[in-house]
């Protein structure tokens, strides 16, 4: 994920979730920061997530300057008519250059999946843009997240507005892998949480997980905010992603589920 940069001045409110008994899971979902994967990461100097395509998978992709970026797979998702794919960050998309994923433990064994195509959407008639999908038939049997858990659906945007503050909200990134924080507000636009991603992650699926074991998508990681302190020193405030809900919709498709 490229951290999605920015100066934002959060009011004190909107930093501090409801918190809860400890013996209690808000609306009834769970943190499994710590529940055992079985995860591959590679060797390099920031250790990522590789191998063939999957949601949290990292994908990798030449910029302008011929300087690698990096970003993840999000859910795998298909169409209405059959067509598959996953949908990941549309600033990733580096204007249609291509997207590989690395098959071996260093970036020189690498495989191309595809261009990312940008999506534009609209939530409650505003605009967001930061999403995009990759078309590919590797994606047509990945309705798991992490290996893990069974995704059961997409949440909708009016349920994903109506989680409470403090609800455990999980990231599969392909640099910090499997982790959750509480929710901080989902709001018109975005779902924001307590930051827990880092560079690399964008496009990841972001979910909750209930009592059951089972991923609800939510939406696609879009990056972190930070403020920039008087000191040089910047702080991140929150992690932020977009629904997901929105793009399934203009794309007439809906989430990979296991078979």
């Amino acid at each position: 994920m490229q951290s999605t940069a920015g100066t934002a001045t959060p009011s004190p409110e909107l930093l501090q979730p409801e918190t809860k008994p400890s013996n209690e899971e808000p609306q009834g979902y769970v943190d499994v920061s710590d529940v055992p994967l079985a995860l591959t990461f590679d060797t390099s100097g920031l250790p990522a997530q590789y191998g063939d395509p999957a949601p949290g998978i990292k994908i990798t992709r030449r910029d302008a300057q011929d300087a690698p970026q990096r970003c993840s797979l999000g859910p795998a998702i298909i169409t209405h008519a059959g067509r598959s794919g996953f949908v990941t960050a549309g600033h990733c998309s580096d204007n249609g250059a291509d997207q590989y994923v690395q098959i071996g433990d260093r970036d020189f064994a690498d495989d191309s999946l595809g261009a990312v195509v940008s999506v534009e959407v609209a939530v409650d008639a505003r605009p967001v843009r930061d999403s995009g999908v990759i078309w590919t038939d590797e994606a047509a049997d990945d309705g798991w997240v992490a290996g893990k858990w069974p995704v059961l659906d997409a949440m909708t945007v009016s349920d994903v507005q109506g989680l409470r503050p403090g609800t455990p909200i999980c990231v599969n990134g392909a640099v910090s892998g499997v982790k959750c924080s509480p929710l901080i507000q989902a709001d018109e636009q975005s779902i924001r949480f307590r930051p827990i991603t880092t560079g690399g992650d964008s496009g990841a699926p972001v979910f909750v997980v209930d009592h059951d074991g089972r991923a609800r998508l939510i939406g696609i990681l879009g990056g972190e905010w930070v403020v920039d302190r008087p000191d040089g020193r910047t702080v991140p405030q929150w992690s932020e992603a977009m629904y997901l809900a929105p793009v399934l919709a203009d794309l007439s498709a809906q989430p990979v589920l296991p078979r």
